[in-house]
């Protein structure tokens, strides 16, 4: 193309542009109206984003399971069970006993600590105050050595105070803010459901994840949880930290064989328990948030639809209301193609403006939630671009069918109409 015709061309769409703006402001009322269902697709689907990706930070910030993360755990039931079905299975399944623990640690080659831990809720006193559903665990000693819990005041209980079942525990910082506000100081001690306890260590704070705390709470030695808090051998949780140099996959699948034969299950029988990692928790919540996301997004951009549908509405309308300019214009030397950008630059311009606004609403409402929740929520530039360009091609995908039956309305009929 000669110089000239590139600069005809770039007045031409710069005129056009012009005319586009010009048509959009003169009936400005209509145009955000109509605008309305893209501000309102887009800022939902930019905040729902920005909520998913923000709520997965979270979950990969905050996630941390009561041990350490190489450590894997076996249970009468796991943390992969997705349907009613098997978590009403798992509840059949036989408990797991602290001497099937115990004897996992002698039979295993593959672990360097094997340790188990129950648990139920207590309500805790002292001094006249009082604290409710307080998580109780009932902890071999080794079991503290693995967890990644960080003592602050005192020490942990020992293998000895366990053989003895000693009346000793450790407690959570949410413990000592209620019954201690002024400190923790040696000898301090409280009631667990009715048992007094001496405190020898109380533990750093580690916050909240969704709103639940994890520092309300109280570990006892495993003897003595056992002796005061059931009747029976309580169901337990066994921890397995492998071995320096070998994996969680090795340890864990020899773990597996040896269990079988511990619970008595021949080669037929399906396995009794559990095995779950952290990883393979933060796995399958990955997972869960990701569906999630995709739902919701997919539900607000319905949003999206009704806006697209809201313009090209509108755009016939437009057509009908302009049909002598289409015609004055044609005869005035304008193309078929010239009509349709006419038209499809409306079209863009009504959707780039809802695109715009509901992008600005989405970041409001993403700001608003990091003020009021704990979720990092956020706006990537990303997310932005496709906001925009979401906008666009809902603008073009539009407008495109009134621009065509604009571009062939017969210009001689168009200057007639009235």
């Amino acid at each position: 193309m000669p110089p000239a015709c590139r600069v005809d061309a770039a007045m031409n769409s710069i005129e056009m542009a012009g005319t586009a703006f010009s048509a959009v402001r003169s009936n400005r009322s209509r145009s955000m109206l109509t605008s309305l269902g893209v501000t309102i697709g887009v800022a939902a689907v930019v905040s729902l984003v920005g909520l998913a990706t923000g709520m997965g930070d979270y979950v990969e910030e905050r996630f941390e399971s009561a041990l350490d993360a190489s450590v894997f755990r076996i249970g009468r039931t796991g943390g992969g069970l997705r349907d009613a079905g098997a978590m009403a299975e798992s509840a059949r399944r036989p408990d797991v006993t602290e001497a099937q623990a115990m004897a996992l640690a002698g039979m295993m080659v593959t672990d360097s600590v094997v340790s188990w831990s129950a648990g139920t809720t207590a309500t805790v006193s002292s001094r006249g105050m009082s604290v409710e559903e307080v998580t109780l665990n009932g902890v071999s000693p080794s079991w503290l050595g693995l967890s990644s819990l960080d003592i602050e005041n005192g020490r942990v209980f020992t293998e000895a105070e366990d053989s003895v079942r000693a009346r000793v525990c450790v407690i959570g910082a949410d413990i000592v803010a209620e019954i201690f506000p002024e400190g923790l100081v040696e000898g301090s001690a409280i009631s667990v459901s009715g048992n007094r306890f001496m405190v020898v260590g109380s533990t750093a704070a580690r916050g909240s994840v969704f709103g639940r705390s994890r520092d309300s709470f109280v570990i006892v030695p495993f003897s003595t949880y056992e002796g005061l808090f059931t009747n029976l051998g309580p169901d337990v949780e066994i921890a397995i930290l492998p071995a320096s140099g070998t994996s969680v996959e090795a340890a864990s699948a020899e773990a597996a064989g040896v269990f079988r034969v511990i619970r008595g299950l021949s080669d037929g029988d399906d396995d009794d328990f559990s095995i779950t990692s952290q990883t393979g928790v933060r796995e399958s919540m990955d997972e869960t948030l990701t569906v999630i996301a995709c739902i919701t997004v997919g539900i607000a951009a319905i949003s999206l639809l009704v806006g697209g549908i809201g313009i090209m509405n509108i755009m016939f309308v437009t057509v009908v209301e302009r049909t002598r300019e289409i015609g004055t214009r044609r005869a005035l030397g304008a193309t078929r193609t010239d009509i349709v950008r006419q038209f499809l630059v409306e079209a863009v311009i009504i959707s780039l403006f809802g695109g715009m606004a509901g992008l600005a609403a989405g970041s409001m409402l993403i700001l608003a939630a990091r003020a009021a929740t704990p979720v990092p929520a956020s706006l990537t530039g990303f997310t932005a671009l496709a906001a925009v360009g979401f906008s666009t091609a809902v603008g073009v995908v539009s407008g495109l069918v009134p621009a065509l039956r604009a571009a062939r309305i017969d210009p001689v009929e168009a200057l007639r109409h009235e």
